[in-house]
């Protein structure tokens, strides 16, 4: 998925996207590992546990 966020900083309430995790509970854990800022493709933002 690619976001133009110029034009969402332009004309979005907000820039902040949820992340939707739909089948949880086939997972028994989540750590969210990132903070601050982060980039595309690099960071790390959760790790998943599986039961």
């Amino acid at each position: 998925m690619e976001l133009d966020l110029d034009y969402l900083a332009a004309h979005a309430a907000s820039i902040i996207s949820p992340v939707i995790l739909s089948n949880a509970d086939q997972f028994q854990a989540l750590e969210s590992v990132a903070s601050g800022s982060v980039e595309a493709g690099k960071t790390v933002l959760y790790t998943f546990k599986a039961k």
